[in-house]
């Protein structure tokens, strides 16, 4: 796939056409950049962190303190 676009981006450079149309090689799927990746792989290890511990059910962040410092004692 690549080598066939390269070839059809080559051709519209060459005759000054604009390149804006060339389909993707995973049609229907945007492609992410690296830190978008790593962006969403470490939200998701976060929101496993705080199923693991029960913190996931915590609708404000008041609770979610509350709910951290009755874990650490200090109420």
């Amino acid at each position: 796939v690549f080598t066939r676009n390269y070839d059809i981006i080559t051709k519209k450079i060459l005759k000054g056409e604009p390149i804006s149309d060339i389909p993707k090689a995973l049609p229907g799927q945007v492609q992410q950049t690296i830190a978008e990746r790593n962006k969403a792989y470490h939200d998701e290890q976060q929101k496993k962190q705080l199923q693991e511990k029960g913190l996931d059910q915590l609708n404000n962040p008041k609770a979610a303190m509350n709910e951290i410092y009755r874990m650490l004692g200090r109420q």
